[in-house]
């Protein structure tokens, strides 16, 4: 694939709480293991959205609390 031949745009640097303000407009999620993520795919107001999260979210121990049921973990 050309990246120059793709339609791309370069986002200019943001505050944080705007890159979470826009994390959290989106209507799917693919999250990493960092609260930064997470917060964004919760404050979705997208109901009939989809969240893709990590299934090993700590090394050492097992965190299913941290997951909402409809989540699709891998």
């Amino acid at each position: 694939m050309n990246l120059n031949q793709r339609n791309m745009r370069i986002m200019p640097i943001r505050e944080n709480y705007e890159d979470l303000f826009l994390m959290s407009m989106a209507k799917h999620h693919i999250i990493a293991n960092s609260s930064f993520s997470w917060w964004g795919a919760v404050l979705s107001k997208k109901e009939d959205g989809i969240v893709i999260a990590p299934k090993r979210w700590f090394n050492e121990r097992c965190s299913p609390d941290l997951y909402f049921d409809d989540w699709v973990i891998i």
